[in-house]
């Protein structure tokens, strides 16, 4: 089991590429198109090896039924499942993808790993709004962001507040798992706490040093999240 905050650090106001540029905000339509084109390409395959992992389950089953003569054709549906593994987590990706929305997000805590490992995948807890609004700018975020960190039952006072808290200071990581957060505690907007698997392979040297993370989201109460390269979020051409 993953965790999130047993080796994680707050990000508040660093931002990974500071000597990048900003250009205009890509449409989303033209950030899905092209992060879909990114998924289906062969750029994507170092980063799609370390999403997938081992399907451990279907080989260790496919060597305990290669074992006897009866569990040979178990043994062959196994083996059939480890050769299309990566193909189908990447169809799944795409699937999320085609379905989703982007959406920036701010983080809360990460795996240290992302900070100190180039090109480590790891879980994070970020936050952010389907429904941005204008006051929501870096200093809204940032106070969010502190505010949350420091939650706790003991310190709140309606129930949803203390399921808030309670629900943020789980440490188990559950893939893309979300909450919507009390609307007391962020100033009357529609903001979501989430888990991501962020790779480091989406940032500049491959750490991740932000104080944002894009992402791709289905919208609502449930679904998948998926952070993004940062060049398909901006709009620029990937790093050489």
């Amino acid at each position: 089991m993953n965790r999130l905050s047993s080796s994680a650090r707050l990000f508040l106001a660093r931002d990974h590429d500071a000597n990048h540029p900003m250009n205009p905000r890509p449409s989303d339509a033209k950030i899905l198109e092209d992060y879909l084109r990114f998924l289906e390409s062969t750029a994507f395959k170092p980063t799609l090896r370390k999403l997938a992992g081992r399907p451990w389950y279907h080989i260790v089953m496919g060597v305990i039924s290669a074992a006897t003569t009866i569990g040979i054709p178990i043994a062959l549906y196994h083996l059939y499942r480890i050769l299309t593994h990566k193909k189908r987590v990447r169809k799944g990706l795409i699937a999320v993808a085609k379905a989703a929305r982007p959406i920036t997000t701010h983080p809360l805590m990460v795996n240290s790993a992302l900070t100190s490992v180039p090109g480590t995948v790891a879980p994070g807890m970020v936050i952010g709004s389907f429904q941005p609004r204008a006051r929501q700018d870096a200093e809204y975020w940032l106070d969010l962001a502190v505010k949350l960190s420091f939650l706790s039952p003991e310190v709140v006072e309606t129930p949803e507040e203390k399921a808030a808290a309670r629900w943020l200071s789980d440490e188990g990581y559950v893939e893309s798992r979300r909450l919507c957060l009390p609307m007391s505690l962020t100033d009357g907007c529609e903001v979501f706490a989430f888990h991501v698997m962020i790779p480091g392979d989406y940032f500049t040297g491959g750490l991740f040093k932000a104080g944002e993370l894009p992402c791709v989201a289905v919208p609502g109460p449930v679904g998948a999240i998926q952070a993004i390269p940062w060049w398909i979020a901006r709009g620029e051409r990937p790093p050489a």
